[in-house]
């Protein structure tokens, strides 16, 4: 009995060091907890992303350097967060306005960059009042500027059944080209960087 209960012991033992270390030592559950703590222990240069804007222009990321940029990413077919994330954008583009702040634009990049062309960009926008000078919407150019921008996020994109993707929820803070946090966008963070005018 006594060896029987030892055994139970150590195999619990065992087994919470195993979570321990795959979760942080308990601070991250998921993926998306583990990417967010990761980028705030170790913020992550980024490449020069190159973007297609939705008035058609190549647009690279340094081109943005001198601004916060909130990031977050959509597609515009998207029935259910994407929508959320808009109307999310078009609350915090009402802060930014308000608040004078002229040092952050938002920033959506589509994970559809095939369907989302220029135009579907600009009705995306226009659907949830997106001002141009304060929120811009952008596609990768190529599938390597794809795959690069979800490779430095980390962000998963994982295609559903329905010819949609499952994504994620987040918004990313970029500082001069450093991805430095990833917050839900439902986070009041993002009003209190937006009326700091820095990430608090």
């Amino acid at each position: 009995m006594a060896v029987y209960a030892m055994n139970i012991v150590l195999s619990l033992s065992i087994a919470l060091g195993l979570l321990a270390w795959r979760t942080s030592n308990f601070s991250s559950f998921t993926y998306e907890t583990d990417r967010r703590n990761a980028v705030e222990a170790r913020p992550v240069q980024l490449s020069d992303w190159q973007l297609q804007s939705s008035n058609g222009k190549t647009v690279y990321l340094s081109e943005l350097s001198d601004q916060l940029l909130l990031v977050d990413f959509v597609y515009t077919r998207c029935p259910t967060i994407c929508r959320a994330l808009g109307s999310r954008y078009e609350q915090l583009q009402r802060v930014i306005n308000s608040s004078g702040n002229t040092q952050i634009t938002l920033l959506s990049i589509s994970i559809d960059p095939i369907y989302d062309t220029p135009q579907q960009l600009n009705s995306y926008r226009k659907r949830h009042n997106g001002l141009k000078d304060t929120w811009q919407l952008a596609r990768p150019i190529t599938d390597h500027a794809f795959q690069t921008i979800i490779s430095e996020t980390g962000l998963r994109v994982i295609p559903d059944k329905f010819g949609g993707f499952t994504h994620s929820d987040t918004i990313h803070l970029i500082e001069n080209r450093k991805l430095t946090k990833i917050k839900p966008w439902s986070s009041t963070d993002w009003e209190n960087i937006i009326l700091s005018g820095k990430n608090s």
